[in-house]
């Protein structure tokens, strides 16, 4: 008679204890639970696999949703509420199923075929037709949150490309990448572009004018004048220069010997702001006012009082230190206030009327004043060329002796722009 091996009832008792802990694993993970997201969804189902990045859950009305923990807000386990017969002589109610409409329904798979994702545009339609059914009560919240958490995962299986809100949720959509925009143009360097660009000429504009008086007869007489402007701008900062000469004989006899130049820097004390402050130099001599140097230094401030796109005006007030040195009598410095004001007016696309003034009188003796008024019309007659007509008025109220106080020139020139 054979004996039975002592250790078989161990392996017995390690079988019942193992199947006993399959038992209470399988129940653990089978419990349903409700997964609260970050979005405001909750999703509804059994836990059937778990990791430290992602958690996988299977619903009543979709395979197996993957979410990753990071999404999930809280999660809730619920209690198995057991079926509830119907009464006798009923029919057991239908189970709701929701299945695409003939619209949107496709032919199964071949057997062992690859499932084709769904584009972003039948997810979409998905997520309208469930929202849909969701607010007419035909589906339970439930599952109306687990077949939207479906496409939501599948969405963000997508390639990435552009992102469009999906509706109802936070989590977007993707959409195919747009084409890539056609390539700009190549713009043609011309020799004269780089040339200014290599000596930082590109900011610079101004003009150059030149004008000639010729008058043969009874009295001969010649007159030659010429001026150059140029200003530079970059962001709140401008600068600008002028300087003007003219020389002229009659019958052999000197009728105008004189020079003049101005240096003035404006700053924009706030970007877009009418507000600046400028510097302001002039210098030069006239030998027929029998000046032989005169010069004026000032600060002040300035103010944009109109700026449009055919109209510019400007006004400034500050104050002065100017001198005269005479040629035969003793030399005048003082200090003085200055009142100014320039405007651009642009007629016509053609015709450009420029205007500016200033009137500087002495601090301790108002009676002591020089005035200085300009105007210019410029008609462009080619690309680069202009007619300029010039009005140059200025007056002294104390000029050197035998010299008039107001001295009135009008100007006829051609200029080049640049």
């Amino acid at each position: 008679m054979c004996r039975r091996p002592r250790h078989s009832k161990s392996w017995i008792g390690a079988l019942l204890i193992g199947w006993g802990c399959r038992v209470v694993i399988s129940s653990l993970w089978g419990q349903p639970v409700a997964l609260h997201l970050r979005n405001g969804d909750q999703l509804t189902g059994t836990v059937i696999a778990e990791d430290t990045n992602q958690v996988t859950i299977l619903t009543a009305w979709t395979n197996r949703v993957h979410l990753p923990k990071n999404f999930i807000v809280s999660r809730e386990t619920l209690a198995l509420t057991p079926p509830v017969a119907p009464p006798s002589g009923q029919p057991t109610p239908a189970k709701l199923t929701l299945e695409p409409t003939p619209s949107t329904q496709k032919p199964a798979p071949e057997p062992g075929a690859p499932s084709k994702p769904r584009t972003p545009a039948e997810l979409n339609q998905r997520l309208e037709e469930i929202t849909t059914l969701y607010e007419a009560d035909k589906i339970t919240a439930g599952e109306y949150h687990a077949q939207r958490a479906r496409i939501v995962d599948e969405l963000s299986r997508l390639r990435p490309a552009e992102l469009v809100s999906v509706p109802g949720s936070a989590a977007p959509a993707r959409l195919p990448p747009s084409p890539p925009p056609a390539p700009a143009p190549v713009e043609r360097v011309t020799p004269e572009q780089l040339w200014r660009e290599r000596l930082w000429l590109t900011r610079w504009h101004g003009n150059v004018q030149f004008g000639v008086n010729l008058n043969y007869g009874t009295v001969d007489s010649q007159t030659w004048n010429g001026q150059v402007q140029a200003a530079y701008a970059r962001d709140q900062f401008r600068h600008s220069m002028e300087y003007d000469v003219s020389y002229g004989r009659t019958e052999g006899v000197l009728s105008a010997n004189r020079m003049s130049g101005s240096i003035k820097n404006e700053l924009d004390l706030e970007k877009g702001q009418p507000l600046y402050a400028y510097h302001l130099g002039m210098y030069g001599y006239d030998e027929i006012r029998r000046v032989n140097f005169s010069f004026q230094e000032g600060v002040g401030l300035g103010y944009h009082l109109v700026q449009q796109s055919n109209l510019v005006v400007n006004v400034e007030w500050g104050g002065n230190y100017q001198g005269d040195y005479y040629i035969d009598q003793d030399s005048v410095q003082y200090f003085s206030l200055r009142i100014g004001e320039d405007l651009s007016w642009k007629i016509t696309p053609k015709l450009t009327f420029a205007q500016k003034a200033q009137y500087t009188p002495e601090v301790t003796d108002y009676g002591n004043y020089k005035l200085r008024f300009e105007a210019t019309l410029i008609y462009p007659f080619l690309k680069r060329l202009t007619l300029n007509l010039d009005v140059i008025d200025l007056y002294d109220s104390l000029p050197a002796e035998g010299v008039t106080g107001n001295d009135l020139q009008i100007l006829s020139t051609v200029g080049y722009n640049f």
